[in-house]
């Protein structure tokens, strides 16, 4: 029974890190530049709020594709810098087109995550010592 919480600590922590290095890699590969439409948002939550994916129209490699970004916002955010119908700037995984990002660089959540992933592992180490 003593175990249990550590262990929940050690699972919590390497899920934290996991998505944090995940996120990480992904945006580390969107690499290749090209032009999106802004279409809509795809919403997670109640009543149109918390976080949002922007949903793109591209063209790359003769292929023409409608997806959201695996990059996550704040509606509010989403709304005051993106507007549909214009055209802006997307960086591509070039193996995985389908993939993208609309801001590049470290993002305040991937830092968070990794930040809080240590620190939660690291208290279950100590906790099963």
């Amino acid at each position: 029974m003593q175990f249990i919480i550590p262990l929940l600590m050690l699972v919590l922590g390497a899920l934290g890190l996991y998505y944090a290095l995940r996120d990480l890699v992904y945006t580390a590969r969107c690499s290749t530049r090209a032009d999106g439409v802004y279409l809509e948002n795809k919403t997670y939550g109640s009543r149109g709020g918390g976080e949002v994916s922007p949903v793109f129209h591209y063209r790359h490699g003769g292929k023409e594709y409608k997806q959201a970004t695996f990059q996550t916002f704040t509606a509010k955010k989403a709304a005051e810098n993106l507007i549909p119908g214009q055209v802006y700037d997307i960086w591509l995984d070039e193996a995985h087109p389908q993939r993208f990002v609309v801001q590049r660089g470290l993002q305040l959540e991937t830092a968070l995550f990794f930040a809080m992933g240590i620190v939660v592992l690291v208290f279950g180490v100590v906790l099963l010592l």
